[in-house]
């Protein structure tokens, strides 16, 4: 429990009151007592800058190496994230210990290589600070610094020491550091080298979605079009991982909608079986081919195989056959009669759907929506005025024959106003 003294202590010094402050440690207030937050004077002294109650605190006797509880932050590391470059002096003047750690493993110096405190971060190098200690994550101080984007942290260090440039470089790229890539990146970079996997670090970009860099490496001239291994480009690795704002820096940059990786997968079909409907609309207005087949699929059969309606809507809007097959030989037209998805069946009559096409089998949508007994669509198909109400399947079976074998009435009543004989 914390006592009214102690309570009173701290607020005191969080506000900077120095004069409070020695009067209540008269009074017999624990000079390491915390609030309820678990938070002593003397790290509020030192996060808010108050140096002179710092000074006070330290006088009397302050632990200079207390650690806030579930945290195990110190005072020192308060003062080096809020970039208090005296009172982080005073505070290892008064012993404190520099490689003290948090609960995360964290230092006073990883700390201020995140938060890219230079001046802090010289001091407590000079007070033998561990460059090369690592955190619960892995990462060490210099790590930190490109986390956080300081490229002047990286400076006082021996950067290839830890990490050589290139892979300086990729962990920039995937930290969305462009200050530190910019950094990293010199004249001497070959920025088109493929790593072991065959990426390059514009493909490594593109895959992480970090606009800024990749147009950074556009500007150094970084071959846009360059294939991996299995044919992929930089814009397959956009689109696949849903970057829309690389795929149009990509695209702005010169990118090319045709080029298939080895499986034939242009960066269009890719984004319609990821169901990215506004990279489909990017891509469709580079001049992406939306009737371009793969092991016989189109963009659009792949849409309607997925469900996907928006996706469907672009395409169909973006110039896709709306007769396309699909692998069974049907249309998307045959199959929404046929699974009576009537939103699917408006869309594609809508973009001039043929309704007399038949399937391997001979048989038209009417028959297949007759089939199942689906009055809706029935309704609709017979609205477009185009379909042969006689005609028959293979089977020799007509729309009407097949809702009569199935004993449908009302679909057999409509077929029979809108004039089926047999």
């Amino acid at each position: 429990m914390v006592s009214p003294l102690d309570f009173q202590l701290v607020n005191a010094a969080r506000q900077g009151d120095c004069q409070t402050v020695e009067t209540l440690l008269t009074q017999g207030a624990h000079v390491n007592g915390t609030d309820l937050q678990n938070t002593s004077a003397l790290m509020y002294a030192a996060q808010r800058g108050h140096r002179e109650v710092v000074n006070c605190l330290l006088s009397a006797g302050a632990n200079v190496n207390q650690q806030r509880p579930f945290s195990g932050l110190t005072a020192l590391m308060f003062a080096v994230a809020a970039n208090r470059v005296e009172i982080v002096q005073d505070l290892i003047a008064a012993q404190a210990q520099v490689n003290q750690t948090n609960d995360d493993g964290n230092t006073a110096l990883m700390i201020a290589a995140y938060k890219g405190h230079t001046d802090i971060f010289t001091q407590l190098m000079a007070a033998g600070a561990d460059i090369y200690h690592h955190n619960k994550q892995g990462d060490t101080a210099l790590k930190l610094a490109i986390k956080g984007d300081h490229p002047q942290v990286l400076e006082l260090l021996d950067t290839e020491a830890e990490l050589s440039r290139e892979q300086g470089l990729v962990f920039a790229i995937r930290c969305g550091s462009l200050r530190v890539f910019q950094a990293l990146l010199t004249a001497e970079t070959e920025i088109d080298n493929p790593d072991a996997e065959g990426e390059t670090l514009l493909s490594l970009a593109a895959a992480e979605g970090q606009t800024a860099i990749i147009q950074a490496l556009l500007a150094t001239g970084a071959e846009v079009n360059q294939r991996d291994e299995e044919g992929e480009t930089p814009l397959h690795y956009a689109t696949v991982e849903g970057h829309l704002e690389a795929v149009k820096t990509l695209l702005a940059g010169g990118a090319s909608v045709h080029l298939a990786n080895q499986f034939g997968d242009t960066p269009l079909i890719l984004a319609v079986v990821q169901g990215y409907t506004q990279i489909v609309q990017e891509l469709l207005q580079y001049g992406a081919d939306p009737n371009r087949k793969n092991y016989g699929e189109t963009p659009l059969t792949l849409a309607i195989t997925n469900g996907n309606l928006d996706i469907i809507r672009v395409l169909l809007a973006g110039g896709a056959d709306a007769n396309t097959r699909l692998p069974n030989g049907r249309t998307g037209l045959m199959k929404a009669a046929d699974e009576g998805n009537l939103v699917l069946l408006r869309l594609l009559v809508e973009a001039g759907a043929d309704v007399t096409l038949t399937d391997q089998t001979g048989a038209t949508a009417l028959m297949w929506g007759s089939h199942r007994g689906y009055v809706k669509v029935v309704k609709l198909l017979l609205a477009t005025g185009h379909v042969n109400l006689n005609e028959k399947n293979q089977s020799g079976y007509t729309a009407l024959s097949l809702a009569e074998y199935n004993k449908y009435p009302d679909v057999i009543e409509l077929l029979k106003k809108a004039g089926a004989t047999c």
